[in-house]
């Protein structure tokens, strides 16, 4: 699936629909895994935790897309 939506971001006319997905995708793996493994937020490496700022960094690009 990561593959997937890392082609759909690559090319411009599926870029916002890729990054929508990957938002999507991203937001529902946090819940996923907070509901059946409330643990991995303590891991040390932050298999959950690096979530969060790829979020914000697909939302930057959505809110950037316009411009390049």
């Amino acid at each position: 699936m990561d593959i997937g939506i890392g082609c759909l971001i690559a090319f411009r006319q599926s870029c916002r629909a890729g990054l929508w997905l990957g938002i999507a995708v991203s937001l529902s793996y946090m819940m996923g895994a907070a509901i059946l493994t409330p643990a991995m937020w303590l891991e040390p490496l932050g298999a959950l935790v690096k979530t969060g700022p790829a979020i914000v960094l697909m939302m930057v690009a959505l809110a950037t897309l316009e411009e390049r």
